[in-house]
């Protein structure tokens, strides 16, 4: 089963793409994230095997990392 972590601060979109991604029974969404730190907590358990995106998210922060 793919795993995917959705991270965008729009609630609709959120759930609409949370809905045709498990349309498919091989895919599940482990979570739903609205900035960078809430994604940053919802990669620890059960950790996704990949993650879509926004780039520009609530509360200033962005989807990208600095390490």
């Amino acid at each position: 089963m793919l795993k995917i972590l959705i991270v965008e601060d729009e609630p609709l979109l959120a759930a609409t793409v949370k809905h045709l991604i498990e349309l498919d029974p091989c895919r599940h969404v482990t979570g739903i994230a609205d900035d960078l730190a809430s994604a940053l907590r919802s990669v620890a358990e059960p950790r996704p095997h990949l993650a879509l995106v926004h780039l520009q998210l609530a509360r200033a922060s962005t989807g990208y990392r600095r390490p």
